[in-house]
């Protein structure tokens, strides 16, 4: 059985992992476009909605280096 200071550590790994995954992936779209693979597909967007989503993925991390938003 895992203590709690394992369990947030195995949280904090699969938070950054799931970060390095999606900017691997943003990289990737990014290589697509230049090459003309892809096309962007500009739309609005909620700044808000948008602040709020990297604050929330950001929170543990946050925390753990004693940041408060």
């Amino acid at each position: 059985s895992l203590n709690i200071e394992q369990k947030h550590l195995l949280e904090s790994i699969k938070e950054d992992s799931t970060r390095l995954l999606k900017t691997t992936k943003d990289l990737l779209d990014i290589t697509q476009l230049e090459s003309e693979k892809m096309q962007l597909n500009v739309k609005e967007n909620s700044v808000e909605e948008m602040v709020n989503i990297a604050v929330e993925n950001n929170k543990n991390t946050a925390h753990q280096k004693n940041i408060a938003f």
